[in-house]
């Protein structure tokens, strides 16, 4: 007969204090930017200015030009990640994660899936990485490219297809937060100079 655990069982008040912690959140830690990124596994980055809120909360003497310096030295980036949005992630994590994210960016395309008219999902990906394989290009761009494949569906629709299929990074520009409201994108593996882990395991994440 199983014994039953002895170990502490956590109160509603440490659970909270222990996920606090676990994000940084409950005093600023003498942390390099990068290990932070990496600690937290990925900022939300949907607009470029709150990752570097996120870090000046919970680093001590945190200054903007040091999270820039890690984007301008592509070791961070900022893609499409969890839930399907834009997240900051070291480049290193990006490159690992990035497949065994994939069934629940495919999920996320059930939003799209009426509008792509049963257009085949692998030849959007394979028009996508032509395209942005190319030269690096603002999603605003794919309008007249898409119809020059033939992919005469919803354009919103494809385009937000190739963003959950394809490997994106978004390239910063000489701003104040890294990112304008235009900037382009491009292939990952090209930006990055490596390519990414193909294993798509749970394992692996």
């Amino acid at each position: 007969m199983p014994t039953r655990s002895t170990a502490p069982t956590l109160t509603r008040r440490q659970l909270n204090r222990a996920t606090l912690a676990r994000q940084l959140l409950l005093e600023r830690h003498a942390l390099a930017p990068l290990d932070a990124v990496e600690r937290l596994v990925a900022l939300q980055a949907q607009l470029p200015r709150p990752p570097f809120v996120a870090l000046w909360s919970r680093l001590r003497g945190f200054e903007r030009d040091s999270l820039l310096a890690l984007i301008a030295e592509r070791r961070v980036v900022r893609a499409t990640m969890m839930r399907a949005t834009l997240h900051l992630a070291s480049a290193r994590d990006y490159a690992g994660f990035r497949a065994p994210l994939q069934p629940g960016l495919d999920a996320a395309l059930g939003v799209v899936g009426k509008r792509l008219g049963g257009l085949d999902l692998a030849r959007v990906a394979e028009v996508g990485r032509r395209i942005f394989g190319e030269r690096p290009r603002p999603f605003a761009d794919l309008r007249t490219q898409l119809a020059e494949h033939g992919l005469d569906a919803d354009e919103r629709a494809v385009a937000y297809a190739i963003r959950l299929r394809v490997p994106l990074v978004q390239l910063p520009g000489d701003t104040a937060w890294g990112w304008d409201a235009k900037a382009p994108f491009a292939l990952a593996e090209s930006w990055l100079g490596t390519a990414l882990s193909d294993d798509d395991s749970p394992a692996a994440l």
